[in-house]
């Protein structure tokens, strides 16, 4: 490990993507990450896979320590700048919204694929807390969510700002099963369970003042063409959101435009730092699974228990579908996306990840939230028996939604 002193320049970024560790340590002026303020003199640990940029709006000097050059300062043009005044717009319509007792802003952020709208959610949010506001983030992003694992919807009222090395506190969300990678693969049931998050994010900004004024900011997946598109419609409206941040596409800003003429569009441009990363996706899927059961710095030791086939009940949502000329002469099978089946215990379910339902009844799992997860390590068919990785000793709501999310525990 060799440290390394780095000066950023007023305006300039520090970009990274840890190959192995590394440490930073804010030595002097100001600068952050993501939204989030650094402290002087806290060492930030950034492990393999992380990717961080530091901005600085003053000037700064910083301490790398780290075994690798897997960074570098970017002296191209920086968007951040653009981002804070959309921010700064926000602030106000927050403000406006106060002293009216009217609801605040809710955007959504939306683009093609690897262009930043995650990061721009982060940053949005991080500056709102910072201002003592209480945003609602809502991630729609079923490949890569900030909140919750792959595979699902997600949604928390954002009370301070997310830390600098881990993200998000995350704390008391609302997850919604999908089970999917990607909308496409049954765009029928990603957007009814958008409908049903909606309801509750609804619900919450009504009966919380402060939430109400703090607004809310839609993270989407970068997914746009035939389905998808509807698919963004479909979100703008069931939110009713008031602005729409597109992402480096006039094509998609321009329809959007023209097809929600009430909702105002704005376009910015994408940061320099963001790079296209198909080959880092499945990397980033296992490693929020595995820190959902380990914790983000390996802290945590999961439960493993054995459970009878006759303890719980499994069921898939989504039927698979079935051309017109395989179905008997006349018959119409209605929305197989949504279909709710029960699976038997199987060797099949063997790495899957399960969903536990907050509902008892299964015909309700559709609209209910999960509770959490658990990861199905062994099946024994002659002792009718599963084992389970699971964060707590036991599961305490026996019906469980199985995944296409896959985890393998190497540990």
């Amino acid at each position: 490990m060799t440290t390394k002193e780095i000066v950023i320049e007023a305006g300039q970024e520090l970009r990274g993507d840890v190959d192995e560790t590394l440490t930073v340590e804010l030595r002097s002026g100001k600068a952050e990450i993501f939204g989030t303020e650094l402290a002087i003199g806290q060492k930030y640990q950034f492990t393999s896979g992380m990717k961080f940029s530091i901005f600085t709006y003053w000037g700064c000097t910083v301490n790398i320590i780290s075994s690798h050059d897997d960074y570098y300062v970017a002296r191209d043009e920086n968007p951040t700048h653009i981002y804070l005044n959309v921010h700064g717009m926000l602030e106000q319509l927050r403000q406006k919204a106060e002293s009216e007792k009217t609801r605040g802003p809710r955007i959504m952020v939306t683009g093609l694929p690897d262009v930043g709208k995650s990061t721009l959610c982060r940053m949005l949010v991080n500056w709102a807390a910072r201002l003592g506001r209480t945003p609602i983030l809502v991630d729609l992003d079923v490949g890569q969510n900030q909140i919750s694992i792959p595979g699902t919807i997600a949604a928390m009222v954002i009370r301070r700002p997310a830390s600098a090395e881990e993200g998000f506190r995350i704390d008391m969300p609302l997850v919604f099963h999908y089970g999917y990678k990607t909308p496409g693969e049954n765009i029928g049931l990603y957007n009814e369970i958008v409908s049903s998050m909606a309801m509750y994010v609804n619900i919450r900004s009504e009966n919380v003042e402060k939430s109400l004024i703090s607004g809310v900011v839609v993270n989407t997946c970068g997914y746009i063409r035939q389905e998808g598109y509807e698919s963004f419609k479909h979100v703008a409206k069931t939110f009713d959101v008031d602005i729409i941040i597109v992402l480096d596409s006039e094509w998609l800003a321009t329809k959007l435009v023209s097809d929600l003429p009430s909702v105002k569009v704005i376009t910015l441009p994408k940061s320099g730092g963001v790079v296209p990363k198909d080959a880092a996706k499945d990397k980033f899927r296992e490693n929020k699974i595995r820190e959902y059961f380990y914790g983000p710095k390996n802290n945590i030791c999961p439960h493993v228990f054995t459970m009878e086939f006759n303890e719980i009940k499994i069921y898939k949502i989504g039927a698979p579908q079935i051309p017109d000329s395989c179905l008997p002469a006349g018959m119409i099978l209605k929305n197989p996306y949504n279909k709710i089946l029960p699976i038997a215990p199987s060797p099949a379910l063997v790495h899957h990840v399960l969903s536990v339902s907050s509902s008892n009844d299964p015909e309700q799992l559709l609209t209910k939230n999960i509770l959490g997860f658990v990861v199905v390590q062994h099946v024994d068919s002659d002792k009718r028996t599963l084992t389970l990785l699971s964060p707590q000793p036991n599961v305490k709501n026996k019906l469980l939604i199985v995944s296409d999310i896959l985890f393998v525990d190497m540990k």
